[in-house]
């Protein structure tokens, strides 16, 4: 086995990578070519492959992660892996894709953070070999085989039921962004969001219109509107049909729910319908907070259905002495409350 440190995809490289997950259970569109590619053309983002493949030069496994900053370029690096590493059932190919990460990036990043999608509770003892320490933090996903646009409703909690119906008597409509300037409407609602509630980093609205710019290949913005004007949205990443992700969501509740329109939730079910109208049987609500939290955002996704499963998170600290300072200037900007949890410490998101 050998592995490979990849910055920059060629075309051979890129075919041998499509054909691994087009065969792999795992397979997400964050360990995907088109996700290196699009962070590639991101801002403070900075995509690496780590391959592993055999003596013939067979994949037999891959952690696409992104070296991401904010201002502060050092002092807010970290390196984040989406989704989990996709190998096969070898312990000794993750055993060295880790070592190879971990060897890398140690002087590179503040912390290295595994957010998984799946289960990886046979391979736990190898993440810690490699001071990688387990934090619980739910997933959440919807089945929707057998599931059609006609019966989709009856999934979902009676409240949002007649939520929905309410909103669409009062004439809100769902559209796929048709614009650079629709999007531009879209990312200062979400903008406002991430100010006034979420208290984290937001990246930069270029990061939207280069989503936009590339949807055949990455999935759709999804917008409702009321009256012509944008009251909320939805990004929605979709890859090889497996799947359909809610990355970013937001909407005016705090204006229009007196009104009898609920824009939250007329994105979520916006992003579902989405999957069923392309035949993806999994809608994946992403994260869904830890069990120790009473997340209202997870309260929220389980109404629309769904299963949590707790596929935490692996954390690596590179440098503590940094990351506690880091921890603090956030603490006095009052974004402590965003921050994850462990028993010493934990990197900032």
């Amino acid at each position: 086995m050998k592995i490979q440190i990849i910055t920059e995809l060629n075309n051979i490289i890129r075919k041998k990578w499509e054909l691994f997950l087009s065969v792999h259970p795992r397979a997400t569109f964050f360990q995907s070519p088109a996700f290196f590619d699009f962070s590639s053309q991101t801002e403070n983002s900075k995509p690496i492959l780590f391959l592993c493949t055999s003596e013939k030069d067979e994949i037999l496994g891959l952690i696409c992660g992104v070296i991401m900053h904010n201002k502060f370029t050092y002092l807010s690096s970290r390196f984040i892996v989406y989704g989990g590493p996709i190998f096969i059932s070898n312990k000794k190919v993750l055993s060295q894709l880790l070592t190879s990460v971990c060897s890398y990036l140690k002087r590179k990043v503040i912390y290295i953070e595994f957010r998984n999608l799946f289960d990886y509770g046979n391979e736990i003892e190898i993440f810690k070999k490699h001071k990688l320490q387990f934090k619980d933090h739910y997933s959440l996903s919807l089945n929707l085989k057998g599931i059609t646009k006609d019966n989709v409703l009856k999934v979902f909690d009676e409240s949002k039921r007649r939520q929905i119906k309410k909103s669409f008597n009062s004439d809100v409509n769902i559209q796929k962004a048709q614009s650079v300037a629709e999007i531009g409407d879209f990312y200062i609602i979400l903008k406002e969001l991430y100010r006034d509630k979420i208290g984290k980093p937001l990246v930069g609205l270029e990061f939207f219109v280069n989503f936009y710019q590339h949807r055949k290949t990455l999935g759709d913005i999804l917008l409702i509107k009321h009256a012509d004007k944008i009251i909320g949205g939805i990004v929605c990443p979709k890859y090889l049909n497996l799947e359909v992700c809610e990355w970013y969501i937001c909407g005016l509740d705090h204006e229009y729910k007196s009104k009898g329109i609920y824009p939250s939730v007329m994105a979520t079910y916006a992003g579902i319908q989405y999957a069923i109208e392309e035949g993806v049987p999994i809608f994946d609500f992403l994260g869904a907070g830890s069990p120790k939290d009473n997340y209202g955002v997870r309260n929220f996704k389980l109404k629309f259905g769904g299963k949590l499963a707790n596929d935490g998170r692996f954390i690596r600290i590179n440098k503590p002495l940094i990351y506690e300072l880091a921890s603090l200037w956030l603490k006095l900007k009052g974004l402590k409350r965003n921050t994850p949890h462990l028993s010493k410490s934990t990197p900032i998101v």
